[in-house]
């Protein structure tokens, strides 16, 4: 199938500016950042590297009433200066979100990817030193606020994660989780 460019220049001036009636926000960051490691590797008498990183995010939301969406997109793009302790990363991310209010409750519905370096990550998380190679996090998450009293609110949430490793490293192995939570909160003043 094949599109003109006047189709889709007319298509998109229309979906744009209805869009815009119900309240569509566009937001773009664009972060920079360098950073010196003097020993990534956490071994004695490991070499050292120099990284940087940009990270490009792109955030479309479209409010309507009571209802929110939110779509946004990104990557986290970083270079090494030693590619044998910090190797060269072109991560992805993205998350799909909807939000629903009402005048005394909130539910929230989220979906998540993410790629990120499994070393950073774990060390992180859980205090461990593992080879650079890829982590992939897939998730949702769910969250229901509401108020008892016009001071008194609890939140229910629930969230299920699926955790894998490139690479078939043999340290590093897939793993789910998933939990919940509920919290009580009283407003002091």
């Amino acid at each position: 199938m094949k599109f003109s460019s006047s189709a889709f220049l007319v298509a998109a001036t229309f979906l744009s500016s209805h869009a815009m009636a119900d309240g569509l926000r566009q937001e773009v960051s664009v972060p920079l950042t360098g950073e010196y490691d003097s020993n990534p590797q956490m071994v004695s008498g490991g070499a050292s590297a120099y990284r940087a990183r940009v990270a490009p995010q792109y955030t479309l939301t479209n409010v309507s009433g009571a209802n929110e969406v939110a779509l946004s997109l990104g990557a986290v793009i970083e270079r090494s200066s030693n590619q044998a302790v910090s190797q060269d990363r072109n991560d992805p991310n993205a998350s799909l979100g909807w939000k629903h209010l009402t005048p005394t409750s909130e539910f929230n519905l989220n979906a998540r990817y993410l790629d990120e370096s499994a070393r950073a990550a774990e060390l992180r998380q859980a205090g461990v030193v593992v080879s650079d190679t890829t982590r992939t996090t897939k998730g949702v998450a769910a969250r229901w606020t509401s108020l008892l009293t016009e001071r008194l609110n609890y939140t229910l949430g629930a969230f299920y994660s699926a955790i894998t490793y490139a690479d078939n490293d043999p340290v590093l192995i897939d793993y789910n989780t998933y939990g919940g939570r509920f919290t009580l909160g009283y407003q002091i003043s």
